[in-house]
């Protein structure tokens, strides 16, 4: 009796396994969507025409097609060496703050499919970084302002160095001025007409730790750790 009990649980066993669907393998990443897992976090963004351009930390840069805004598309990526924490793009050309891997200049004339051209290795952590003309102005954190010579995108080359008080976390540059947020050292104004000897014009001691600034129009605003965000009025 055993025996018959045990025969015919194998065999409902094997029936219920041949009616079980088969597994389906789907690729982990679609042409449009973001990966489960690896999306990294988003440092900071840059938008060009229809483009996003997104340092995502770990997971280096990602560009999107944001023309639909209510449904924004991921077009490619590019994976930096290390952290991606600041972007900056001036034509078809990003240039990326990789933090210990310094400064990363990737060809996005394809979005699809970004090509790195080429890098420079800066002293410190490249936090952000800010394109005018032919130069980049990289925030390097305890290193400064880091000013490098990118005409040659598959070979930057180091103009000057400019030590601020403490650690560069942010910048923008307009005219021939670079604002520096540095960090419980506040906003930096730095004269930067003669790239290879930049100078310290003022500064303003905020009340908070400075990480970030922008410009418009006359007046810099900067971003705070703990006091949100203010600006020279």
């Amino acid at each position: 009796m055993g025996e018959v009990v045990v025969g015919l649980l194998a065999l409902v066993v094997a029936g219920v396994w041949a009616q079980a669907a088969p597994p389906r393998l789907e690729p982990l990443l679609q042409e449009g969507k973001w990966p489960a897992r690896g999306r990294g976090y988003a440092c900071e963004v840059k938008v060009v025409g229809n483009r996003a351009y997104v340092a995502m930390g770990g997971s280096g840069l990602v560009i999107l097609d944001v023309s639909n805004p209510a449904s924004p598309v991921r077009l490619g990526s590019y994976e930096t060496s290390w952290n991606a924490r600041g972007v900056a793009v001036s034509g078809t050309v990003a240039y990326v703050a990789d933090e210990e891997a310094g400064l990363q200049v990737i060809d996005v004339s394809k979005p699809t499919s970004p090509v790195r051209l080429g890098g420079y290795n800066t002293s410190g952590k490249a936090w952000r970084v800010a394109v005018s003309g032919s130069i980049a102005y990289v925030a390097d954190y305890a290193a400064g302002l880091q000013i490098i010579d990118v005409s040659n995108p598959r070979k930057p080359a180091r103009l000057s160095v400019f030590k601020t008080t403490q650690q560069a976390m942010g910048v923008t540059v307009l005219g021939s001025l670079a604002y520096v947020a540095d960090y419980w050292g506040g906003l930096e104004i730095i004269d930067v007409s003669d790239p290879a000897s930049p100078v310290r014009l003022g500064g303003y001691d905020t009340s908070g730790n400075a990480i970030e600034v922008a410009v418009v129009g006359r007046w810099p605003t900067w971003r705070m750790t703990e006091s949100g965000s203010k600006s020279l009025m």
